[in-house]
C-alpha cells in the first residue's frame, strides 16, 4: 500500500510543452474523464513488449474493459492522476501516469501509458517529466525518502517506475530519461479474488530537489524518437 500524494492540480495547471508542432498539456484528471482515461488504459495495455507473455489469467482479465473504469476513478477521485492532452486536438487525451508515495521512501510513476497516436512526438517525455515534478514539489515525499535514504539504489531519494523486464524500447527510453536499472523485482498484480507475483524491472532516477528547480518538460528527437509503452 501507499501514501496519498494529494491533489497537484495548482503545479499541473502550468505543465505545457510545445514539440514537433503538437502542444500536449499535463493537467490532472477529470471525474468526467475516467471513463476516457479507462478506454485508453485498456487499448494501449497489450501493446508493452512481453504483455502477450503474461500468464493466461491475468491476461484474460485485462482484456475486460469494465475492470479498468473503478481503479481509474479512485486515482482520480485521490488527486494523484495526471493526463496528457492533445492542446491542438480539442484536449483529446492522449496518455496518463499515476503517482504513488511508497513504504520504502521512494515516489513511483504508476500506470505510464501513451497513446499510440501520440508515440514518437515527444508526448512520452513531457508526461514523464511532469510526473517527476508532481512527485518532487510534495512535502511527505521528501519527509518519507529521508527516513530511507539508504533504500535507493541511487544513494538518495528516488523517483521509480516498473515495466515489463523484456520491454526492451521502454528501457531505452527509460534510461535516456535519466532513468537506471535497479534489478527485477516481484510486483503482486492486482486481480480479481486476489493477486498475481509478476517479475518486473524496477527503473529508479534521483529525484530533483524542488529547492534547484524541477526537471519539467526536457525533450529532443532521441528522446521522443521511441515509440514507448511502459
Amino acid at each position: 500500500s501507499g501514501s496519498r500524494v494529494g491533489p497537484v492540480s495548482r503545479r499541473a495547471k502550468m505543465l505545457s510543452t510545445h514539440m514537433a508542432g503538437t502542444t500536449f498539456r499535463v493537467r490532472p484528471a477529470r471525474l468526467s474523464e475516467v471513463a476516457a482515461v479507462a478506454k485508453l488504459w485498456h487499448a494501449t495495455y497489450f501493446d508493452q513488449v512481453g504483455a502477450d507473455q503474461l500468464p493466461e489469467p491475468l491476461q484474460c482479465e485485462r482484456r475486460e474493459l469494465a475492470l479498468y473504469s473503478p481503479r481509474v476513478a479512485s486515482m482520480a477521485d485521490a488527486g494523484t492522476l495526471l493526463v496528457a492532452v492533445n492542446g491542438s486536438a480539442a484536449d483529446e487525451l492522449v496518455g496518463f501516469a499515476n503517482l504513488k508515495l511508497r513504504g520504502d521512501g521512494a515516489g513511483e510513476l504508476e500506470h505510464f501509458f501513451v497513446a499510440a497516436s501520440a508515440r514518437g512526438t515527444g508526448c512520452s517525455a513531457a508526461l514523464l517529466a511532469a510526473a517527476e515534478t508532481m512527485l518532487c514539489a510534495t512535502p511527505d515525499f521528501w519527509r518519507s525518502s529521508n527516513r530511507h535514504r539508504t533504500e535507493s539504489s541511487v544513494g538518495g531519494p528516488a523517483v521509480y517506475l516498473h515495466c515489463m523486464q523484456g520491454n526492451a524500447p521502454a528501457i531505452r527510453f527509460y534510461e535516456r530519461c535519466g532513468f537506471q536499472r535497479a534489478g527485477p523485482v516481484v510486483h503482486h498484480v492486482a486481480m480479481s479474488g486476489g493477486t498475481w507475483p509478476l517479475t518486473l524491472l524496477r527503473m529508479e532516477k534521483a529525484a530533483a530537489s524542488p529547492h534547484i528547480g524541477p526537471p519539467v518538460m526536457e525533450w529532443s528527437e532521441s528522446i521522443a524518437g521511441d515509440e514507448v509503452v511502459a
